[in-house]
């Protein structure tokens, strides 16, 4: 039987759907013209919700105006304001090094950062390490609290991370020097990405492209909304098996003026085994 979309024209077969649609795998690479389609779909999604709208020419302005010092580093309360009112607390690395194997342990190194320990594996959200989110460190918006702790910290307590997952391509979010640095020092990691920025990872990380430089073994998965990876992050020490969701989120994308080329979301991180042996 043949079937119809609601347009009337014939709905694709199934394998034109594995085509346009293929199930998420560590070994998946979808071609420039699916990323394209996808994300202009979702574009299209975005922008037909109720309570998303675009900033104007002046809006933006008026933003970009008020966020000027920041850009130069200036503006900002003085380091013993900050100290006083917003304190980085230290760190227990030995809890970090020994997580509870049958609970989540969530650690907030800063920003949008977290470092995420579930059964075994560990999992980093949007690592932001520099001192600016900016193309360049010494122009851009700068932190006012320095990260929990560093890259090199986690390296040198033995805290292997096991998956990143990147959020968008915003400076804050998308790192250059962070990823840059956990693919040429770390072994092995599967990077989990919206579709459209595995690009990136191939043009500015190639370390972290297994096919590019096997002696590091990463691996960059982009997902649609909706879609799912299933994973284990840490085989040698555990046969957790954890699902990977990318979410709708009302948000954009921009890096140097390609708006809304790659897509953006949100992540649900589960376990069934941890919820079985919870229940």
């Amino acid at each position: 039987m043949n079937c119809k979309k609601a347009d009337g024209t014939a709905a694709p077969a199934a394998a034109e759907l594995e085509a346009l649609y293929p199930t998420p795998s560590l070994t998946r690479v979808l071609t420039k013209r699916v990323v394209a389609s996808r994300v202009a779909e979702r574009v299209l999604e975005r922008n037909s919700w109720n309570g998303y709208e675009r900033p104007g020419a002046k809006a933006t302005a008026n933003m970009l105006l008020k966020a000027f010092p920041t850009f130069l580093g200036s503006g900002l309360p003085s380091q013993k304001e900050l100290d006083k009112s917003f304190p980085v607390q230290p760190l227990n690395f030995e809890k970090l090094r020994n997580p509870p194997l049958d609970k989540v342990q969530i650690t907030w190194l800063g920003h949008a950062t977290m470092l995420v320990q579930m059964g075994g594996a560990n999992i980093l959200t949007d690592p932001m390490f520099s001192d600016r989110c900016s193309a360049v460190q010494w122009a851009g918006p700068k932190r006012y609290r320095p990260p929990a702790c560093s890259l090199e910290d986690l390296r040198k307590e033995n805290i292997e991370i096991h998956s990143v997952l990147v959020s968008h391509n915003h400076y804050d979010h998308l790192d250059y020097r962070s990823i840059a640095e956990l693919a040429s020092q770390s072994k092995n990691i599967i990077f989990v990405v919206p579709i459209g920025l595995r690009a990136w990872f191939v043009k500015h990380t190639p370390n972290s492209i297994k096919s590019s430089n096997p002696k590091y073994g990463h691996t960059v998965v982009e997902l649609d909304w909706h879609e799912t990876l299933s994973i284990s992050p840490n085989p040698k020490k555990t046969d957790l098996m954890i699902d990977i969701t990318a979410v709708p989120m009302q948000h954009w994308s921009n890096r140097a003026g390609d708006i809304d080329k790659t897509l953006w979301c949100g992540f649900s991180v589960v376990s069934k085994q941890l919820q079985s042996n919870s229940a």
